[in-house]
């Protein structure tokens, strides 16, 4: 399945009310921000196991620190159970 930046609204809304994330506006920005950084990233890609690893692989190489990291695959995450795609159920921080 493609991700595309027109999912956020009701991302957003999936994240806030079914999730119960803080939907307090220091929340929201760092979540949108890192939602648009996967829908650049997977453009043209297919948002499945395989290339969730190739992302996370590529966040390794070019340093990012391990917190970032783990909030991206939980972000992954949540937006695979979203999706209703169940992919990444077993993938580990």
């Amino acid at each position: 399945m493609k991700i595309e930046q027109s999912l956020w609204p009701k991302f957003e809304v999936y994240l806030f009310v079914d999730r119960k994330m803080s939907s307090h506006t220091t929340s929201v920005y760092p979540l949108r921000c890192r939602f648009n950084k996967l829908v650049k990233w997977f453009d043209g890609r297919e948002f499945d196991r395989d290339n969730v690893n190739l992302f996370i692989g590529e966040m390794n190489k070019n340093g990012s620190a391990p917190s970032y990291r783990n909030k991206m695959i939980v972000l992954c995450k949540h937006l695979d159970k979203f999706l209703k795609l169940n992919n990444l159920r077993e993938l580990k921080i």
